[in-house]
């Protein structure tokens, strides 16, 4: 499983991260070529290149400390990516945890650990938002398109 996740991880290394957001617990972040959809109430949006959806525990980091987290504002969240910045690399667990390293010395932590449910569908998803094609999905042991 650790390499189809670290497979699908390495598409955002070396892409600018430039959008946040959240949607209940669902927190979302858009990487790479900004890319206008239409919007579900009418109008347009822009969406990136690559898309990840997350819906279990994460944080960012700089050094060993915590910078935010699932309780964090979301202008907190929208200061970290405002200017843009790069993805420097991409480290996944067996477990589909994994870590985002920033080339602003920050670190994007998914803990599917802390977020345990032998049950869940779905932990985290990695997508292209502006294609119609497969979401590479992680959930409760499993990892898939």
């Amino acid at each position: 499983m650790r390499g189809a996740i670290q497979a699908q991880l390495n598409r955002v290394v070396n892409l600018p991260l430039w959008g946040i957001g959240r949607a209940a617990s669902l927190l979302w972040l858009q990487f790479g070529q900004r890319h206008t959809v239409p919007a579900w109430r009418g109008g347009t949006k822009q969406v990136g290149e690559l898309a990840l959806h997350i819906d279990c525990a994460w944080s960012w980091r700089r050094d060993d400390q915590v910078i935010a987290n699932r309780l964090s504002d979301l202008d907190v969240l929208e200061t970290l990516v405002s200017p843009p910045i790069v993805c420097r690399a991409a480290i996944a667990q067996e477990n589909g945890s994994f870590e985002l390293r920033f080339d602003n010395n920050v670190t994007f932590v998914v803990s599917v650990d802390d977020y345990y449910d032998s049950s869940a569908d779905e932990y985290w998803r990695l997508f292209e938002p502006a294609v119609e094609g497969p979401h590479f999905v992680v959930g409760a042991g499993r990892a898939g398109t």
